[in-house]
């Protein structure tokens, strides 16, 4: 390895020792031989106060190459671009690389990482690419330090006992959650609190969330299933809870409703699960998930938040405490209300639709009010339908 050669002011010429060694080196170079390879390389100039360790020494010498590095190839190219025989010459491509070719090694340093460290942090997500998501509602009841993070309720006009009294006598129902929030904890509490044979329903979700890697078998333990018409109309046919499905009526678009200061669900425009459930024959049970809105912050503005919509997945920044992603762990309440009582109508017209509709806003409104005085965040809400 070449000694190190110190920066020089490019105001004031180089010493003559230097200039020579300069360019000794540049011809050495140039004809692509480099007769110190052979040569032990220095040891690091080391201070009287630091250890003399073998990983400090290592680090302290591959700094110092590649500074001396830095500092040869600026001298060298100076040097070379003003030894041309004509003075109007300009350094070429040519020069710089001749210049270059006996540091290669020290330049190496930027490749890191690896191929076999590359792959090994590729794996996981090639693995998750091609398997699909499992649920593993034994696994989620693993996840119960969560209720003990946040202060967890449970309201319920419509018992567990009754809901199995129900599948037992052939009845089927959309369990409709509402408002999405930017994660929903509520749900994710719901579901971990939920006695195990109810904890196998599965949750009507974005296509997307089923194709991204990772994401999808970490949310997978919840059971996901589609939330497209088609998707949720093969699933009816399955009996018992396994005909049953969880669904977030206002989707993405209700995520960016969220706020500590008002509450509005996204529920006007959103018809097309009343129709499902009329032509399928499977009643409707609204519920209430406080806390949604307020434990996390989200971004509303931006080409995050229109990426977001448009992709229907949550792409967008949020914060909770600290302003950092993390939730407030303040009062979580899952108020679930009576069912509907939806007829089966093959062929619903649309005065059906809206009529029922209706009758669920109506009925998510009175939850809200019901219980908003045992969530110390949403006392002085007003529930606004968007």
């Amino acid at each position: 390895m070449v000694s190190p050669v110190p920066m020089q002011d490019p105001a004031r010429k180089p010493k003559k020792s230097l200039e020579r060694q300069i360019q000794a080196n540049s011809k050495i170079a140039a004809h692509g031989a480099f007769e110190f390879a052979d040569k032990p390389e220095p040891e690091p100039i080391m201070r009287p106060d630091e250890p003399n360790d073998n990983a400090g020494r290592a680090g302290r010498a591959s700094y110092l190459s590649l500074t001396h590095s830095r500092d040869f190839l600026a001298l060298a190219f100076q040097n070379r671009a003003g030894s041309g025989k004509n003075d109007n010459e300009k350094p070429g491509k040519e020069c710089f690389n001749r210049s270059m070719a006996p540091w290669d090694g020290d330049i190496s340093l930027f490749q890191y990482p690896s191929r076999e460290w590359a792959f090994l942090f590729a794996a996981p997500m090639l693995v998750s690419m091609l398997f699909k998501s499992t649920p593993a509602p034994k696994l989620v009841g693993k996840l119960s330090p969560m209720l003990d993070y946040f202060d967890y309720h449970e309201e319920f006009e419509l018992t567990d006992e009754e809901i199995r009294v129900l599948l037992k006598t052939g009845k089927k129902f959309i369990l409709a959650f509402q408002p999405h929030g930017v994660i929903s904890f509520v749900g994710f509490c719901a579901g971990i609190n939920a006695p195990e044979d109810l904890r196998c329903i599965k949750t009507a979700v974005a296509s997307v969330l089923l194709k991204v890697p990772i994401l999808k078998h970490v949310l997978g333990i919840f059971g996901l299933i589609d939330a497209s018409a088609s998707s949720m109309r093969r699933h009816f046919k399955n009996d018992g809870i396994d005909g049953c499905i969880v669904l977030y009526v206002g989707g993405i678009a209700e995520l960016f409703k969220s706020s500590r200061k008002e509450e509005r669900i996204y529920l006007s425009g959103r018809k097309g699960f009343i129709k499902v459930a009329l032509r399928e024959g499977v009643d409707v049970v609204p519920a209430y998930l406080f806390g949604n809105t307020s434990v996390l912050t989200v971004w509303k503005f931006g080409p995050l938040a229109a990426l977001s919509r448009r992709l229907q997945t949550s792409v967008t920044y949020y914060w909770g405490k600290f302003y950092l992603p993390i939730p407030r762990d303040e009062t979580l309440i899952y108020a679930r209300g009576k069912p509907l009582g939806l007829p089966h109508i093959p062929e619903p017209t649309q005065e059906d639709v809206d009529k029922w509709h209706a009758i669920y806003c109506k009925e998510v409104t009175a939850l809200f009010d019901k219980y908003k005085e045992k969530c110390p965040m949403y006392k002085h809400k007003t529930l606004f339908i968007d």
